[in-house]
């Protein structure tokens, strides 16, 4: 309720008349009131700057409360921001943390995409040391609600980073995987 009609009347692809302060005052209500996804939208109005300037840092402390509230949109999001946009040194430790909160949290499809996320981290060697199990770790976890997991887990076989030595054979199966996936969320599409 709140929260939506708050993002309505900010929103200039809406049709509702603007009212930014109408706006953030409904989106806080809603997030203190117990609403976590509420700091979600709070971060799209601070960064859009649809209540005046663009204000990234408020944007980051919305989404850092979101993320603390369990929030997974807010915690992705907010890592990654953590991660490439934070203005400076990127806090590696603390995006490391987030994601594997939101990782371990009840959202399946965030779950994933944490999963995802953490597995390319460790697989790229980006932030880190590389550590291809880890990776691979992350990649299993984050196929269950991703498919794009199965081919990276593939990939992590197929060039022997995982194992030291390239194996086109233990690749086929996770590549198998990702297009039975893939043809499921085809058929289901079509139907």
């Amino acid at each position: 309720g709140r929260a939506y009609l708050g993002l309505l009347s900010v929103d200039p692809r809406s049709t509702l008349p603007k009212d930014p302060v109408r706006a953030v005052t409904l989106l806080r209500e809603a997030a203190q009131g117990g609403y976590a996804h509420a700091y979600y939208f709070l971060a799209e109005v601070n960064l859009r700057g649809w209540n005046g300037a663009p204000d990234p840092a408020l944007a980051l402390e919305d989404l850092s409360r979101g993320a603390m509230a369990g929030d997974a949109q807010c915690g992705i999001s907010y890592a990654e921001k953590l991660l490439c946009e934070a203005g400076g040194q990127p806090d590696v430790a603390r995006a490391l943390e987030v994601l594997a909160s939101v990782a371990e949290g009840s959202s399946k499809a965030y779950a994933g995409q944490a999963h995802m996320i953490l597995g390319e981290i460790h697989s790229r060697g980006q932030f880190v040391d590389p550590d291809y199990a880890r990776a691979d770790a992350h990649f299993e976890k984050g196929a269950v609600a991703m498919r794009a997991a199965h081919y990276e887990r593939g990939r992590l076989r197929e060039t022997g980073k995982l194992s030291g030595e390239p194996s086109p054979a233990l690749a086929a199966p996770c590549y198998e995987a990702g297009i039975a996936r893939d043809c499921d969320w085809a058929m289901a599409a079509m139907a």
